[in-house]
């Protein structure tokens, strides 16, 4: 046996090569064991590497079915507060348009109801109108009668004046004619 000073560790074919020299007829046996271990070794590590990736495939399939399902949940929470603001928007919307309807039909009716008082108002005016037409008309007619009979009596006046003034004319004449005729029976008769 040599002793080598070699500090590194022998490669794993100087370890196979030794094992060789050293194991004799059982190498053979050990060697066909060895490569039967080999063989169900590399058979269970493609087992455990084809594991390993059906459990990485099953791990992303689970996490994507887990993004899925939360991605499902965000989805009908948000599904859940659309249905519910769209209910709310149509609620109010349905109250918004009760209440207009209600107050456009109060006001209407508001409107209907002054409009009926105008024209109530109006056709009292009118009628006040008409009357006081009618009054004045009738005064008109009185006033101008009792004109034309203020005329009439003027003029009945002034006949009467002239003839008052022509009998005063006639009397003073009459009374010139007495006085020149007998002044002292004048004044008698002035007396009497």
């Amino acid at each position: 046996m040599s002793v080598s000073i070699d500090s590194t560790p022998p490669s794993q074919t100087d370890q196979y090569m030794r094992a060789a020299f050293e194991g004799g007829t059982d190498f053979l046996t050990r060697m066909h064991a060895l490569s039967e271990a080999k063989a169900r070794h590399d058979e269970s590590l493609a087992e455990l590497n084809l594991g390993k990736t059906a459990k990485a495939a099953f791990d992303e399939a689970q996490r994507q079915r887990d993004d899925a399902a939360a991605k499902l949940t965000e989805a009908t929470a948000a599904l859940e507060a659309a249905k519910q603001t769209a209910a709310t928007t149509v609620a109010d919307a349905d109250k918004s348009a009760a209440e207009t309807l209600v107050k456009a039909k109060n006001d209407a009716d508001a409107l209907i109801a002054e409009a009926k008082q105008l024209q109530d108002d109006a056709q009292q005016v009118k009628s006040s109108a008409d009357a006081a037409l009618a009054a004045a008309n009738a005064e008109r007619a009185q006033l101008r009668a009792e004109r034309e009979a203020a005329n009439r009596l003027a003029e009945e006046a002034e006949t009467a004046r002239a003839t008052l003034e022509a009998k005063t004319g006639k009397l003073h004449a009459v009374l010139a004619e007495i006085r020149a005729a007998a002044p002292g029976a004048s004044a008698a008769v002035l007396a009497s």
